[in-house]
């Protein structure tokens, strides 16, 4: 991280609101429901592909590695975000939002595309870690817009709803894929040319807001990056996200183990259960009106803590997914509550990075939660209990930021509820 000088920053609740330089009017929801669309498109990464994953391993069955190089595909891309995130925010903060946005939707689309027509496993993979990169890109691009383009109570709600569609999304490219993979396992590739299109709309609609903070910062002297301030989110939110990833990945596990066995029947449960986690995300705003934002973190952890545990006493695959569903509600809760917590330490002429640095802290997480799940169930003899001890990390870290309460000052989160 760079830790040049050591100017404080200005406090998020002084800022004015943007304007477009073009037309001197402030973002609109155009602005908004574009960068929300632009925010779904990494989840194509994982989920677009995963049906057809089987269809893949029997078609390059004799290939060297495939049995290792198949599930990578898709969840390589996550460890590139994590990876490449504070590189991407370094330089939307060099050459400016907007272009760089611009630049990684187009490469998204060709790189997204190339394995409909690449024939070599090894070449596919290869596109896989380059989409990962791409990924990087966007997503440090649309929230640092979303922060830049919104203050106050319209940039919690938009970082909110964000996480809302993306949660959504996934639900929906996942039956999408599904789809499209009755047409042959390179059919869904197609869809990542969607970010052409995305790609026009955000050269019309969209300004480089952090041109606009680089001019305060070459007026006020320049800005460091706020490392102290950005450890305790940036910790909270790398464990967080190995809590985010329970129920996605160990939900059709825990249900096979509890007897049910049929994929659709298991997809739809799970597709039931992910709209707790956009529910949970879609709340966030409006508790945090009424209870504020610091509280609202630790209730997220107790709830989606409370929710794994009650894994070890659920009756069935009914009680499983119930309580599943528990623990999303909570983690749908968390993602906003972390990265607004995390852009209310950071300067605004640096944002980028601080964003990309948050997000490089849930993405690693995200890659290192199957890992830490099966050493977990290793060490503890079973996938149910390893759920219950990672439920138990979101009660501790629960507990820490309840007595710690790092944040409960931020006048960001004050600007939020209201006061």
């Amino acid at each position: 991280m760079n830790t040049t000088t050591t100017t404080s920053p200005p406090s998020p609740a002084a800022e004015s609101v943007p304007v477009d330089p073009r037309t001197g009017r402030p973002a609109s929801v155009a602005q908004g429901i574009l960068l929300l669309a632009v925010s779904s498109m990494p989840v194509l990464g994982t989920v677009l592909i995963a049906p057809v994953l089987p269809a893949m391993g029997q078609e390059f069955a004799q290939t060297p590695g495939a049995a290792v190089l198949i599930p990578l595909i898709a969840t390589a891309p996550a460890l590139l975000i994590g990876l490449l995130s504070p590189l991407a925010g370094l330089l939307i903060e060099r050459l400016g939002s907007k272009p760089v946005l611009l630049a990684a939707l187009v490469a998204y689309a060709i790189v997204g595309v190339a394995p409909a027509f690449l024939t070599g496993l090894v070449p596919i993979f290869v596109t896989r870690l380059a989409v990962g990169a791409t990924e990087a890109f966007i997503m440090t691009c649309c929230t640092a817009l979303i922060a830049g383009y919104f203050v106050d109570r319209r940039r919690v709600r938009y970082l909110s709803l964000q996480a809302v569609v993306t949660s959504l999304a996934a639900t929906a490219f996942l039956a999408l894929g599904g789809m499209l993979g009755n047409f042959g396992w390179r059919a869904p590739f197609w869809v990542y040319a969607a970010s052409l299109v995305l790609a026009v709309l955000g050269w019309l609609f969209l300004w480089p807001s952090t041109e606009r903070a680089r001019g305060r910062a070459v007026a006020s002297g320049v800005v460091r990056l706020p490392v102290r301030s950005l450890a305790a989110p940036l910790a909270v939110s790398f464990f967080a996200a190995i809590i985010l990833m329970v129920p996605i990945v160990q939900l059709p596990y825990l249900l096979t183990a509890a007897g049910v066995t049929e994929p659709g029947t298991i997809g739809l449960i799970a597709a039931v259960v992910s709209l707790a986690t956009a529910l949970g995300a879609f709340a966030y705003p409006l508790l945090v009106r009424v209870a504020g934002a610091p509280i609202v973190r630790v209730s997220a952890f107790f709830v989606a803590g409370i929710g794994l545990v009650s894994v070890l006493f659920a009756p069935g695959a009914v009680g499983i997914a119930a309580a599943i569903a528990i623990t999303s509600l909570g983690t749908g809760a968390l993602l906003p509550g972390l990265v607004t917590w995390c852009v209310s330490v950071i300067p605004p002429s640096r944002r980028a990075q601080g964003i990309g640095w948050w997000w490089s802290s849930i993405y690693l997480g995200q890659f290192v939660s199957p890992l830490v799940i099966v050493a977990l169930s290793t060490a503890f003899g079973g996938l149910t209990t390893a759920v219950v001890v990672v439920g138990c990390l979101g009660l501790a870290l629960g507990v820490i930021l309840l007595i710690a309460r790092p944040g409960a000052r931020s006048v960001a989160d004050a600007v939020a509820t209201g006061r």
